[in-house]
């Protein structure tokens, strides 16, 4: 997120703001453009949908927005590249999930979260883009467990995407979000 300190904010000389968002129907800013809530705040807002996190750093980085609904470690990232960004609140609270098909064991039939990942050594575990907050989070189970050369990560440049390659059986695996998890179960029974 970028400094409000900003004299553009601060002066009241700009009513218009460019915010990016994410494409998943559960994100937080999916509430903020429902409920008008920039323009309740005297904003023009001027809406930019992203597949991933990492694309909104950069349009950060490079002055095409003014403020972005992105996760921490694609905010992380690009502090420590050097981005003049600063996070401001936090909206995140489901936590992520690894969903497979039947016939795969959780982490309790499998005895542990290494045995589990197990499984997936030669298979292919979707994940939103390298950097988000799903990635992260697998890339550093497998780590931990001695797995990072062993299960492949296939990243997809929107979200929604690893939900369908899930889907087609594109992936054998998917980390997301518990909704993504829902949403497969209800709508492919998987």
């Amino acid at each position: 997120m970028p400094h409000f300190s900003s004299s553009r904010f601060l002066h009241g000389a700009m009513t218009t703001v460019r915010i990016g968002h994410l494409s998943t129907g559960y994100h937080t800013a999916l509430c903020a453009i429902a409920l008008k809530a920039p323009e309740h705040a005297g904003l023009d807002p001027v809406w930019r949908l992203f597949g991933t996190g990492p694309p909104i750093i950069k349009a950060l980085e490079e002055g095409e927005l003014d403020i972005g609904y992105v996760g921490l470690p694609p905010s992380v990232i690009g502090i420590a590249r050097g981005a003049a960004i600063k996070c401001v609140a936090g909206g995140h609270m489901d936590g992520t999930v690894l969903i497979a098909r039947a016939g795969y064991q959780d982490s309790a039939e499998a005895g542990s979260i290494g045995a589990a990942l197990e499984q997936f050594v030669g298979k292919k575990i979707g994940s939103p883009s390298k950097g988000s907050i799903h990635d992260v989070i697998l890339r550093a189970f497998l780590a931990r467990h001695g797995l990072e050369k062993k299960a492949h990560v296939e990243n997809f440049p929107w979200t929604d995407l690893v939900g369908q390659a899930m889907e087609d059986g594109i992936i054998d695996a998917a980390v997301g979000t518990p909704s993504l998890q829902a949403s497969l179960e209800l709508v492919s029974g998987i």
